[in-house]
């Protein structure tokens, strides 16, 4: 498999700071900002702050399959380190990664911006957010970190009305921020990698590193061997390729699912001519992997 780098986001006029980006249904959507203040926010009592006391100006961006902006919205948002994509009507979903649950409830991390920069909706998904990606129907679906599976910021005390939304590691929740289906498997402390194909959704978790395959409702993990550290998942049909390692990433590993097995038919590393210094975003759809390293953008497609 070959890394192709497909060209550099060009940033808005006086927003030189990729706050966030991710490659939605009908291409690269990005939030840019004049300053990293939301993803170096102040801390408090040892931790990053989730949420800003005031809002910072954004210009949240759309691209199509070209790096040059096809449309932009000026907003503002509070929610630290925020992950975005775009919904099936063209408003912006944006997700702080990181969300409270404090004494009087919990904060509304998901916020639905319109394109007149508006925020028309707010929601909470809960803590630990690591992928956020909108599939092709609407149904947003967010992969969650350990903390977000199994608490801190006051989920997981115990409490009934804390449990964190995040307790299933792949969740699945409507366009008006609704929550409408868990993985139910406990077999997941992290979510590696996460991939919306058509129908279908992949996670590669931790620990032991399977594949987790969710269709109608259902969820079936399919064990593997000789995985490690996942970054992102390429798959079509029964063939999937698993690209990342602690030690490498750049590695790949082919296979195709057969029955309730992983069956590796190949591994390498990825062709590319330049190596990146490292991922900051990754979004997987289907046949395609896109990573980020900054606003410098990169594919990979399982032919």
């Amino acid at each position: 498999m070959e890394l192709i780098r497909r060209g550099v986001l060009e940033a808005p006029p006086g927003m030189d700071q990729l706050i966030a980006v991710a490659v939605g249904s009908s291409g690269p959507v990005a939030m840019w900002a004049p300053s990293p203040g939301l993803v170096d926010p102040p801390r408090a009592r040892g931790q990053a702050v989730s949420r800003l006391p005031e809002p910072v100006p954004v210009v949240l961006v759309s691209y199509l399959d070209s790096t040059v902006p096809v449309s932009s919205v000026a907003s503002a948002v509070s929610v630290t380190f925020p992950l975005i994509d775009e919904l099936s009507d063209g408003s912006f979903l944006v997700v702080g990664a990181r969300c409270a649950h404090r004494r009087g409830g919990p904060e509304n991390n998901a916020l639905v911006i319109d394109r007149d920069g508006r925020v028309v909706r707010e929601g909470c998904l809960g803590d630990g957010i690591e992928h956020l990606l909108v599939a092709a129907d609407g149904t947003v679906w967010a992969g969650y970190f350990d903390e977000g599976i199994f608490g801190n910021r006051g989920w997981g005390t115990g409490s009934r009305a804390r449990e964190p939304l995040g307790a299933d590691g792949v969740v699945a929740w409507s366009a008006d921020l609704e929550r409408l289906w868990g993985a139910g498997v406990s077999v997941i402390a992290d979510v590696y990698a996460l991939n919306v194909a058509g129908s279908e959704v992949w996670a590669c978790t931790y620990p032991d590193f399977p594949l987790l395959r969710m269709r109608a409702g259902a969820s079936r993990v399919i064990p593997t061997r000789g995985l490690d550290g996942a970054r992102g998942l390429v798959v079509s049909g029964n063939r999937v390729g698993v690209i990342g390692g602690y030690d490498d990433p750049l590695q790949w590993v082919m296979g195709r699912v057969e029955g309730d097995r992983f069956v590796g038919t190949g591994r390498g590393r990825l062709a590319c001519d330049v190596e990146p210094r490292g991922w900051s975003a990754v979004s997987c759809r289907g046949p395609q992997a896109h990573f980020f390293d900054g606003p410098e953008w990169y594919c990979v497609e399982l032919g």
